[in-house]
């Protein structure tokens, strides 16, 4: 296999993923900005970062955080990073 064609499997893996944390993302009932907020939080980003990369004050970050994890039922960052990242493998295969 080329390193080409790893790539372009790495990117394609990448995409797919992208699109399923994505759709469960809307499952929970995430606006837009949460949702831009949630993906800046899965790149392990602190909040401070999150909001320089949003254009947004910390605090507002803080904000959006504290009710993600009331949507999702969690309490901690780490307990909405993995909530989103709660993928249904087998309802992708029967989607497929």
């Amino acid at each position: 296999m080329t390193g080409r064609r790893l790539r372009g499997d790495r990117h394609q893996l990448a995409h797919a993923w992208h699109m399923l944390v994505l759709q469960q993302m809307a499952r929970v009932g995430l606006t837009p900005t949460e949702q831009r907020i949630a993906l800046e939080l899965l790149r392990v980003r602190s909040n401070a970062e999150i909001g320089l990369a949003l254009g947004m004050a910390e605090r507002t970050v803080k904000g959006y955080l504290y009710r993600m994890t009331q949507k999702t039922n969690t309490h901690n960052r780490i307990g909405l990073a993995l909530a989103l990242l709660q993928v249904d493998l087998d309802r992708v295969q029967e989607e497929s």
